[in-house]
């Protein structure tokens, strides 16, 4: 026996709606994962960075000093301080 499938029949300008809807969330969805890891001297960097790309304030969280040897700085490769994230 063969499968039935059921297809919704809509017009072709709501299909490239609801697509693009889809897209946008995606893409959001992405962004609000971004997280750069920053010695102390790039933070500020870091900081701004965030600010311009998402246009709302990025949380800041230090770096526990075990974590610190698991992560290196995006700008320079030191050893990273803090995490600026856009969540």
């Amino acid at each position: 026996m063969l499968p039935v499938f059921c297809v919704k029949m809509v017009s072709v300008d709501k299909f490239k709606s609801e697509f693009k809807q889809m897209i946008t969330i995606k893409r959001e969805a992405e962004r609000m994962s971004i997280m750069k890891y920053c010695c102390s001297e790039h933070v500020e960097l870091a900081l701004d960075e965030a600010v311009d790309e998402f246009e709302v304030a990025p949380q800041l969280t230090k770096l526990e000093s075990v974590d610190k040897s698991e992560f290196i700085c995006g700008y320079c490769g030191q050893p990273a301080v803090y995490i600026v994230a856009n969540e």
